[in-house]
């Protein structure tokens, strides 16, 4: 459903999370790994895939350093 020169941005909590515990899903199925993603994006050009940890502050319960996936991709 991505229109050509269309762009796609992504970003959601990797397994790391569960052992950071700064919020995030708690279910391991609902994780994001980068190279089941990569998998998942045929046909896009990958500008930005990467999985790091960034500080989060978004709210009381979610703060603090977060295990990410970031994807930036293009049609």
């Amino acid at each position: 459903g991505l229109a050509p020169g269309g762009v796609f941005v992504l970003e959601g909590f990797t397994p790391r999370q569960l052992e950071l515990g700064t919020g995030g899903p708690k279910s391991r199925e609902l994780l994001m790994e980068l190279e089941v993603i990569r998998q998942e994006l045929p046909g896009l050009r990958l500008e930005i895939a990467r999985e790091i940890e960034r500080e989060v502050v978004e709210g009381e319960f979610h703060k603090g350093t977060a295990g990410v996936v970031q994807i930036l991709a293009v049609k």
